[in-house]
């Protein structure tokens, strides 16, 4: 990661670059977070169906 930030990159562009990656990182951790319920609502739903038939 240190090597990514160069001390030659002007520190605003370098703030852009942070908060681009961070922006990325939270969209991933929230899609991880829906595939994750959606699962989990596939399953239960599994469950419940089968336990009524």
């Amino acid at each position: 990661m240190r090597m990514l930030i160069n001390r030659n990159i002007p520190y605003r562009q370098r703030q852009q670059l942070t908060q681009e990656v961070i922006e990325v990182m939270t969209l991933k951790s929230y899609m991880v977070l829906d595939g994750l319920t959606s699962i989990g609502l596939i399953s239960i739903f599994y469950l419940y169906f089968r336990g009524i038939l």
